[in-house]
């Protein structure tokens, strides 16, 4: 069997792109399962409109045909707001012992931590756009301090591979950071699918003979 995973649509957030997500799910190959890796709706509980109700409506469609499993991120606490058709709920994921799935918010220890910091930059972003900066996510924002974002970035990473070490996968897949990436850690291979606020959104593609890290392009989403 083919998995996809991906991560961090934030639907509803205005710097989601609805058009692209819902040509993603339409190129899915025959038979593939689906694991959206956590905060698939930006706020949860909040009434969604438009092309964004019309791609979560295309997602539960999508639960009817092929088996759809949404692992519950930090922006996920109140998904019970919705009904989400044939869509497994679930804290974690595995795919036998070779991956594990998970948001990754759990092994972030640096933003609860600092919370005052995130408050700050959140505040210091939203100054910047109504002065006439770019609109953009703020993690997109939070990127231009390389130093600052690859903290979270790593520390992250050590936390999932020190995990799935603790556990016995190989490899582990998270999203929370915005952050696509691909890289081998003390035997693990370690996957960060990024998000699709922040071009071009990433998915991990698992066949049963190799596990890869690619771009979603347009009407495009996995061999």
């Amino acid at each position: 069997m083919t998995h996809v995973i991906t991560s961090d649509t934030h639907i509803g957030c205005r710097y989601f792109n609805p058009m692209s997500f819902t040509a993603f799910l339409d190129t899915l190959p025959d038979g593939a399962e689906l694991i959206l890796a956590g905060d698939v709706v930006d706020r949860p509980g909040k009434p969604l409109t438009g092309e964004h109700r019309a791609a979560l409506d295309r997602l539960i469609e999508l639960s009817y045909n092929r088996r759809v499993v949404w692992v519950c991120g930090n922006h996920d606490r109140d998904h019970t707001a919705y009904d989400l058709g044939c869509i497994d709920m679930v804290g974690e994921y595995a795919i036998g012992k070779r991956i594990f799935v998970t948001h990754g918010h759990h092994f972030d220890t640096v933003k609860p931590y600092h919370s005052w910091l995130v408050h700050l930059l959140r505040a210091a972003h939203a100054v910047r756009i109504i002065i006439g900066a770019d609109s953009v996510h703020v993690a997109r924002y939070v990127k231009r301090v390389p130093m600052l974002h690859g903290v979270l970035c790593n520390h992250v990473a050590r936390n999932a591979v020190q995990y799935a070490t603790e556990n016995g996968f190989r490899a582990v897949v998270c999203g929370h950071t915005h952050a696509a990436e691909s890289r081998e850690m003390d035997g693990v291979h370690y996957y960060n699918t990024g998000a699709w606020t922040e071009p071009p959104a990433h998915m991990v593609v698992v066949t049963p003979s190799e596990t890869t890290l690619t771009p979603v392009t347009s009407g495009h989403a996995a061999a």
